[in-house]
């Protein structure tokens, strides 16, 4: 009798344990439930504020643009007109952000080396007139075998000549081409960026996409190219 009653006991005790652990099997579940919910909405609110800001950011950017003008535009035209030369190449550029300066490169590459990298131009803003648009223009002239920069914005103009081929026996028979950046082409800051090139071959040109330079990847196949690029700095 002592033994059924010990049994029931065990029984009871056994089965009172088990609901027990399954008490508190749910209540852990539970736990993890709503420990798993406040991640994912952590998550989802730190997803939401990191992709809302570079969201703002890309859209800013996308604002600062620069784009080379049509050789058929009434401006590039008017352009050649006023300047007396065969070529040009105009570039309209548009700034959502402010600067503290812009600074305009010139490379020079014989046969692929890169021979000299000067500064040709810098312009220096005060934040409170940092420009909001401008024109930049590169005006090769064949016939003295110099180049002119022209930059004109909403807070300053400037221009400077600057020769090229210098020294080059028989420059004057050489062939001559160019190429530009394509399309309108995003602004990023503190960066160098590619704007055009002139060509120039004894024997024949290659033409070098603006791109390409801008990668890093100068091909050898031009006797002489002037690589110009841009930096805007903040």
């Amino acid at each position: 009798m002592d033994l059924i009653k010990i049994g029931k006991h065990i029984a009871e005790k056994s089965a009172d344990n088990l609901l027990q652990v399954t008490k508190d099997s749910k209540n852990r579940q539970k736990f993890l439930k709503r420990i798993i919910a406040a991640l994912i909405i952590i998550t989802g609110i730190v997803l939401a504020a990191v992709s809302g800001y570079f969201i703002r950011e890309y859209i800013n950017e996308s604002k600062s643009y620069i784009v080379a003008l049509d050789p058929e535009s009434p401006e590039m035209k008017t352009a050649k007109l006023i300047s007396g030369f065969e070529e040009a190449h105009l570039f309209r550029y548009s700034l959502h952000d402010r600067y503290e300066k812009m600074i305009i490169y010139m490379s020079e590459y014989h046969s692929g080396e890169l021979i000299e990298k000067s500064e040709i131009a810098c312009l220096i803003y005060d934040n409170s007139a940092s420009p909001t648009a401008g024109m930049l223009a590169v005006v090769p002239d064949f016939e003295d075998f110099t180049v002119r920069l022209v930059i004109s914005d909403n807070t300053a103009n400037m221009y400077t000549d600057f020769s090229i081929l210098e020294e080059v026996e028989g420059r004057e028979y050489y062939g001559r081409s160019a190429t530009r950046i394509e399309d309108r082409k995003m602004i990023k800051a503190d960066k160098e960026q590619g704007l055009c090139t002139l060509i120039y071959g004894k024997d024949g040109i290659w033409m070098t996409p603006v791109d390409t330079i801008e990668s890093g990847d100068m091909p050898d196949d031009n006797d002489y190219i002037y690589y110009f690029s841009y930096c805007f700095f903040k």
